[in-house]
């Protein structure tokens, strides 16, 4: 699992700008910061970002097709004879519905979908990466072949979005920001902590949908 380029979590970020505030009249030797100095260029909600993570490789977005469903290619093949465009599942979270041949529209789908679509407008570049799953071999790098796949054969993965040297783990922004519920997904561990403390927070501040919808 990769690790925080801070040390602090959103839920902790109160505390850690009290400490600081307090240690300005007098730095600790060798101190560094605990917080971004510089504001993402895009919405967070809170979270903050990680160092580079291992393994992720690089896709472009194609298409956003709901809130935690994306379509994306490798760059080098995009303007090739036959591209093929992979559907992505993002690990770990559940947005809800949007209205489709095979689905209801539910609430707060659209506005899930919507905030995912300006967060990943086409041609961003996000970054992919597999889980833990004890049935996929740890140097396996991103590829067609023995992908893991969901029951409707979408990749599944985590994703993140890039803004200078760090990396914002897409699922927990989308779930800070109320947008999604975290039911977990088995044999996948990575994040699974992060995740249910960004729904905590997402829920007891009344977020997206824990404050737009019926319970």
């Amino acid at each position: 699992m990769v690790a925080r380029s801070l040390a602090i979590h959103p839920i902790w970020i109160l505390a850690a700008l009290a400490l600081l505030a307090a240690s300005l009249a007098s730095p600790a030797a060798g101190q560094t910061p605990t917080v971004p100095v510089d504001e993402p260029s895009f919405e967070t909600h809170g979270s903050l970002p990680w160092e580079e993570p291992p393994g992720a490789t690089p896709f472009v977005v194609e298409e956003v097709v709901d809130g935690d469903t994306i379509r994306v290619i490798e760059d080098a093949d995009r303007n090739g004879p036959d591209p093929w465009w992979e559907l992505v599942r993002i690990i770990g979270i559940d947005t809800p519905e949007t209205e489709s041949p095979y689905t209801e529209e539910e609430c707060y789908g659209e506005e899930a979908s919507e905030f995912l679509s300006e967060l990943l407008p086409q041609g961003t570049t996000v970054y992919l990466q597999v889980d833990n799953d004890p049935d996929i071999p740890d140097d396996r790098e991103i590829t067609d072949e023995g992908m893991e796949l969901d029951d409707y054969d979408r990749w599944l993965a985590h994703a993140y979005l890039r803004d200078g040297e760090d990396y914002y783990l897409l699922s927990e922004v989308i779930v800070l920001g109320g947008y999604a519920e975290v039911p977990g997904y088995e044999g996948n561990t990575y994040f699974v902590k992060e995740l249910d403390e960004a729904e905590e927070i997402a829920r007891e501040e009344n977020r997206g949908m824990w404050g737009a919808c019926d319970a």
